[in-house]
């Protein structure tokens, strides 16, 4: 019990750990040149949804906007009213069975790819990937 009760008030703390990581690592690799728009294309990935649409799915958003890679869809519980009317769809997490022609749904919540992951292939769906596992 104590080590559950200790765990769970690290839990913030973890996931803040986790997003400054990457956060970092997305500099330090945008600094030397590399680009999530050239990891994605090394992969052979072209289109892609982006699930999760907090803050780092935003910026990732933003960075592909004009790029060689099509967002086809944004995955969140709740459209953003800033995205909408461009060129991409909006799909509530139980409804993600409609980006089957993407070549990879890129999940924004590193804490919680797993679960995401997990989730996504009881529907069947197998190209799923984190944000941490760009580089």
């Amino acid at each position: 019990f104590c080590q559950r009760r200790l765990n769970d008030a690290n839990r913030p703390m973890l996931k803040h750990k986790m997003y400054y990581n990457f956060l970092l690592r997305w500099m330090e690799e945008k600094a030397a040149g590399n680009s999530i728009e050239n990891c994605l294309l090394q992969k052979e990935i072209r289109t892609i949804a982006i699930y999760g649409m907090g803050k780092i799915g935003k910026l990732i958003y933003e960075e592909l906007k004009g790029s060689s890679i099509r967002v086809a869809y944004l995955i969140d519980r709740s459209p953003d009213s800033s995205i909408q009317g461009e060129d991409v769809i909006f799909v509530k997490p139980e409804e993600t069975e409609k980006c089957a022609d993407v070549d990879a749904i890129l999940v924004t919540s590193i804490a919680s790819y797993q679960d995401i992951k997990n989730s996504l292939k009881q529907k069947n769906i197998t190209n799923v990937m984190s944000l941490d596992t760009l580089w």
